[in-house]
């Protein structure tokens, strides 16, 4: 049996990951085609000021692949994690040329009729703070943090504090 992390309080339930979306204030989704360079996924994580994931599209615009900010700074500064690499290595590194070369394939996402403690759950599951909302086709309409996740439901008075904090 699951234990449920939220009072079952009557008058106010959760909905759906489209109605957290509702709620949360328009920014900028960090979304970059499977062939873009290691220097536009740089850009493009910049320009996202909440986010610390890269979500990888293809060319119809579905979600193929993640790429977080430490496989960026793994990339970038490869010589200074790996002063000592081997010539492989380093070889493997300089190839890494394009999103679809660094990508996590299989991201963990949500879709926008899912229900929101389901995805609290995945997202507990795979450890993961953040994750793109897509539509039944795969195409990325935004994103979601546990940031988000505890806004949402303080919004409902849903959270369950210990007395003083």
């Amino acid at each position: 049996m699951k234990r449920s992390i939220v009072n079952n309080r009557e008058k106010k339930k959760p909905g759906t990951i489209g109605d957290l979306l509702e709620n949360v204030e328009k920014r900028t989704i960090p979304v970059v085609s499977e062939w873009f360079s290691v220097n536009k996924m740089v850009e493009t994580l910049a320009e996202s000021h909440h986010s610390r994931i890269i979500y990888v599209v293809d060319d119809d615009e579905r979600l193929t692949g993640i790429i977080t900010l430490g496989d960026l700074i793994r990339r970038a500064f490869f010589l200074y994690h790996k002063p000592d690499a081997d010539n492989h290595a380093f070889l493997q590194m300089t190839v890494t040329k394009t999103a679809v070369d660094l990508m996590h394939k299989e991201p963990v996402y949500a879709v926008v009729s899912d229900k929101v403690e389901e995805v609290l759950e995945r997202m507990i599951e795979h450890n993961v703070k953040e994750m793109a909302v897509v539509i039944d086709e795969g195409k990325i309409v935004g994103d979601i943090t546990m940031v988000d996740m505890l806004i949402y439901f303080k919004r409902l008075e849903m959270l369950e504090l210990p007395e003083g904090s």
